[in-house]
C-alpha cells in the first residue's frame, strides 16, 4: 500500500513537473519573441537614422540576424509619420525616423544607401 502511494504521488508530481515546464517553456518563447522585435525596430530605425545622418553617397550593406528570422515579423515603414513599425504574433514597435524611406529590407543580405534625401534598401 504504502509503494502505491509513493508512486501515485511520484507520477502527480511528474505530472506537475511537465506542465509547468511546458507553461514556462510558452512564456519564454513568447518573450523572445517580444525582445526580438523590439530589437527588430530599433536596428531598423538605427540604419535608416545612420544613413540620414550621414547623408549623401552613404552605402553600407548587413545582415538581418538569424533570431529575426525565427518568428513572424511585419515590417512597415509610414513616410508621413516617418516612423518604423514592426509588429509580431504578441505585439508591435515603432521607433521614429530622420528620413523618408523607399523600399523594405528583407532576409538575409540588405543593402542600404542615401540618396536624393531618401533612404533606399534594396
Amino acid at each position: 500500500m504504502e509503494l502505491l502511494s509513493l508512486v501515485s504521488i511520484l507520477a502527480l508530481v511528474l505530472v506537475l513537473v511537465v506542465v509547468l515546464s511546458f507553461v514556462i517553456s510558452q512564456q519564454l518563447n513568447t518573450q523572445k519573441a517580444s525582445l526580438g522585435g523590439e530589437d527588430l525596430c530599433i536596428f531598423l530605425a538605427n540604419e535608416v537614422n545612420t544613413a540620414a545622418s550621414f547623408g549623401e553617397g552613404y552605402e553600407r550593406s548587413f545582415n538581418m540576424p538569424f533570431a529575426y528570422l525565427q518568428f513572424d515579423y511585419s515590417v512597415s515603414f509610414e513616410n508621413s509619420g516617418r516612423r518604423v513599425s514592426v509588429s509580431w504574433d504578441q505585439g508591435s514597435c515603432s521607433m521614429p525616423l530622420l528620413s523618408n524611406v523607399s523600399g523594405t529590407p528583407g532576409q538575409g543580405s540588405n543593402f542600404v544607401r542615401f540618396a536624393n534625401g531618401v533612404v533606399v534598401f534594396n
